[in-house]
């Protein structure tokens, strides 16, 4: 090779620098920007979740203050006698003579 080849080279190469780093580092923002570790894809992936998880938090807390008011309906001194028969029936299936039982379909 020439001088006046390996010259034109090195200008080449010195003009290519700069283009070829700009569009590396904006490869680079984008990719953490939409598809890394913390990025809007995963960002909107987690918010889904937290929603999700936020909605059945609420339908447990519902089901724990049923359960606690059933707790203290029952550990009273004196127990609700018609929540003890509701129970009664329900569980157990206890049904009195002279009443008639009719299923409801569960919707």
């Amino acid at each position: 090779m020439t001088s006046a080849t390996i010259r034109d080279l090195k200008i080449g190469l010195r003009r290519a620098f700069w283009p070829a780093l700009l569009i590396f580092l904006l490869g680079y923002i984008h990719y953490h920007t939409f598809s890394g570790d913390r990025g809007l894809i995963v960002w909107y992936e987690l918010s889904s979740q937290v929603e999700m998880l936020q909605a059945e938090n609420a339908r447990l807390e519902a089901t724990i203050t049923e359960l606690e008011t059933d707790v203290r309906r029952l550990s009273a001194k004196q127990p609700d006698r018609d929540f003890l028969d509701e129970l009664a029936r329900r569980q157990l299936g206890v049904v009195k003579a002279n009443e008639t039982v009719v299923y409801l379909p569960k919707n």
